[in-house]
């Protein structure tokens, strides 16, 4: 044993007394130390003995040890005790399975550093082991068989006789010995075989077997002290142990005798054995205060015999505080009975367990798991319940939180999946307007009438899956932050005759006959002009109005606005049509949520224009709501700062301007779609703007080899072979004066910015108006 060892070890541990190893046998508790330096491990005696090595030291060999640990447990405690040595871990702690004596045994293991260096590295640590397996009793109940059991019961050094059961539960006869029995009474096995087992002992012990067959039968276990002679007549006191036995499907019990006969020098030791224990008992409540888990151990009458520190602290009390309060007041009412319910549990197999909820003091619940063990001996005064209780309320926050996200991911897959199947009719049913109309139109002998409704009904349609696309775009430059602010003086009384155009565009594009439309503004106080941001709050109301129009059958739409305190502007847009029901107000601002989301839905929609809303309500630092009930209207609110403080944009009406372009100028187009070329060439001849085409980058370069130069290059980005981008490459090399614009269908905010990069004089993005192509050959060519 190392030096380290010899002296941090209490003397009491290397030479136990029996009294000792008897209380500590009690509560299957053993020590252990391990000197990290010198790479040495020494156990209790007890303990040592069970896994079967021998020597005054205690000492183990490791490698020796680690092989008596279960396969399926071996690599993962010796990660556990890597992280312990290595200070990941404070505490180590593990359960696995050890060999003794050929069968399966379960262990707890829990440890603490008691000495480090200067460094702060472990150099000692030390700890408990505790026999657990009254846990796994059951299971390991059914692994055993005869041959097992005979096995031990043939290779014991203890002196073991089993004894049948006779009539009204008597032991019958001696039915088997071991030859360590034999040999404790002097003699040869079969000589025993067959015997009374009160021909053993002396008249006073067969007087009193009633009262040992009562103990044997209410506890499991007796123990009785004998004197009698053996086969040579030597006088011998005796030790025995009766167990009840049914592990082999036999009635049995089994006396295991222990041979007493020095029992004077045993007296003689028994002081300076109490004495140990009493230190021993310091040593282990030292160790029981220092867990950061709840330890207790009570009597079965419910009095507490030990508690550590953290049994009252960790909930907040002390130790006089706790020990007053009543079950209700420590447990949740809705536990209380759950545990009760399983105490004959413990009574029956010796252990518990269960997660309760405790009450803190200052009155909120914490989520505990509590392991109960039932410690029975017959030389206690009484039964008593070993508690270890962890606090795993943020093991079971973190369950509920991962329960909430799989909740809300199933209800967001199905919200998507919902939104998709919406979308999907959404596209499809003004796509099959214009497919069908434009087929109409290729029809021989349309007249003119026809022919001007059929365009007229394919350009609504158009613009209402333009409208759909835009809002996706939308929701999409919302969610990646690309949205941008840009604010200017806006004249309210010309936006709301704007939006009263739109609403009535609306009411005659659905039909709804019914239904007028109102401007309502401020009474008190006319606001001539305020700051904002025009097109972010035009597409707001327009919004509203839509959903006003589509849930409005018959009655009137009233929009208007209110001066708040001179400090903000309240706009409202009123309806009276289907209303909403208070359960559904709180999911309307909700992406992909409708308050009817189903395929038979009377009204249509994506359920993404007042998600839209919020969020652009939110960009102009504005709140959003509605005041409904269902089957009586409903009116959306919207409020904006009157000061925004934001820097003017006086151009923003710029795009409202017609432009003019040069017929004298030359435009190269290179897409490699085909519709999109005859659609810019068709645009640009109505103006009589030369035009030259090509459908890849390839021919592109080739056009402006062999022709002269034009004023300006529309190119596509997304092209086979040779993308727009390659393709500019090369003009930059070798036509480094060409002004080149990028056209392209994505239209997220930063696409024009990258385009500019990547050196690109101008970016449209599709689908453009004529004006829009027009406004940007103009700039590029004139600027």
């Amino acid at each position: 044993m190392s030096e380290l060892l010899r002296n941090n070890i209490p003397p009491e541990f290397l030479n136990p007394s029996d009294i000792f190893n008897e209380a500590m046998n009690a509560v299957d508790i053993h020590w252990w130390y391990w000197d990290v330096l010198n790479q040495q491990l020494i156990i209790s005696p007890k303990l040592s003995e069970i896994l079967g090595y021998h020597g005054s030291d205690f000492t183990v060999p490791v490698t020796a040890l680690n092989k008596q640990i279960h396969t399926d447990d071996r690599e993962e405690h010796t990660k556990v005790f890597d992280k312990f040595i290595f200070g990941e871990i404070e505490i180590y702690e593990f359960e696995y399975r050890l060999k003794v004596n050929d069968q399966w045994a379960w262990y707890y293991n829990r440890g603490t550093v008691f000495s480090r260096d200067k460094q702060g590295n472990p150099i000692l640590t030390g700890g408990i082991a505790m026999d657990i397996s009254h846990r796994y009793g059951h299971m390991l109940s059914k692994a055993e068989d005869w041959g097992k059991f005979e096995f031990i019961f043939r290779n014991s050094n203890e002196s073991i006789l089993i004894v049948s059961m006779g009539k009204d539960r008597e032991p019958g006869k001696i039915i088997e010995v071991n030859d360590a029995a034999a040999k404790l009474y002097g003699t040869k096995p079969e000589a025993l075989i067959g015997l009374d087992p009160y021909v053993l002992v002396e008249k006073s012990i067969v007087d009193s077997r009633y009262q040992m067959k009562k103990d044997l039968y209410d506890k499991g276990n007796m123990k009785v002290e004998v004197n009698t002679n053996d086969y040579h007549g030597n006088k011998i006191y005796l030790e025995v142990h009766a167990h009840l036995f049914r592990g082999t499907g036999k009635d049995l019990f089994i006396a295991i005798v222990t041979d007493k006969t020095e029992s004077q020098q045993y007296k003689k030791e028994l002081k300076a054995s109490e004495l140990a224990l009493k230190q021993s008992e310091k040593i282990y409540r030292s160790l029981i205060q220092a867990a950061d888990d709840r330890i207790g151990l009570f009597d079965t009458d419910g009095n507490a015999v030990i508690l550590n520190n953290a049994y009252t602290e960790m909930l907040g009390y002390t130790l006089e505080e706790y020990r007053v309060l009543e079950d209700k007041d420590r447990i949740h009412p809705e536990d209380i009975d759950r545990m009760k319910s399983l105490v004959p549990e413990l009574v029956k197999s010796g252990y518990m367990a269960i997660e309760y909820r405790a009450r803190h003091r200052d009155g909120h619940y914490m989520h505990m798991n509590s392991k109960s063990v039932l410690v029975k001996n017959p030389d206690l005064d009484k039964d008593y319940v070993l508690f270890i209780i962890r606090d795993v309320s943020d093991k079971v926050a973190f369950e509920k939180e991962l329960i909430a996200a799989k909740e809300k991911a199933v209800e967001s897959d199905k919200l998507k999946s919902a939104f998709l199947a919406n979308m999907s009719h959404e596209i499809r049913t003004p796509m099959n307007s214009i497919v069908g109309f434009a087929n109409l139109l290729t029809e021989k002998d349309i007249d003119a009438t026809s022919q001007a409704e059929y365009v007229k009904r394919i350009n609504r349609n158009s613009e209402q899956l333009l409208a759909l696309m835009s809002d996706i775009i939308d929701l999409a430059k919302i969610e990646s932050n690309q949205l941008s602010v840009s604010y200017t003086k806006l004249i309210l009384e010309n936006l709301f005759n704007e939006l009263l155009t739109y609403g009535r565009l609306q009411l005659e594009q659905r039909g709804r006959k019914n239904v007028v439309i109102k401007y309502l503004p401020d009474p008190v106080k006319r606001t001539e002009a305020m700051e904002g941001d025009l097109v972010r709050l035009t597409q707001i109301l327009q919004n509203l109005i839509n959903n006003a129009v589509k849930f409005t059958i018959q009655g009137e739409i009233t929009i208007g606005y209110m001066n708040m305190n001179d400090k903000s502007i309240r706009f409202f847009v009123k309806d009276t049509g289907i209303g909403i029901d208070q359960k559904n107000i709180e999911i309307i601002f909700d992406q992909f949520r409708q308050v009817d989301g189903s395929n038979v839905r009377k009204y249509g929609g994506t359920g993404l224009g007042l998600a839209i809303c919020r969020n652009l309500t939110g960009l102009l630092n504005g709140k959003i709501w509605v005041e409904s009930e269902k089957d009586s209207g409903s009116t959306f609110y919207l409020e904006l700062p009157l000061k925004s403080g934001f820097e003017l944009n006086e151009n923003r009406d710029a795009a409202s301007r017609e432009f003019a372009v040069s017929s004298k100028i030359k435009v190269l187009m290179v897409d490699d779609d085909q519709d999109s070329l005859m659609l810019m060439t068709t645009i640009l001849r109505y103006e009589g703007i030369q035009t030259v085409t090509a459908d890849s980058g390839y021919k592109a370069l080739k056009i402006l080899e062999r022709e002269e130069l034009p004023d300006i290059v529309l190119m596509d980005l997304q092209m086979p072979v040779m993308s727009g981008i390659q393709t500019l490459h090369i003009i930059r090399e070798q036509y480094p004066a060409l002004k080149v614009v990028a056209q392209s269908a994505h239209a997220l905010e930063g696409e024009r910015r990258k385009s500019l990069g990547l050196g690109f004089n101008d970016y449209i993005s599709k689908p453009y108006s004529k004006q829009g192509l027009l406004e940007v050959i103009k700039r590029v060519v004139e600027g």
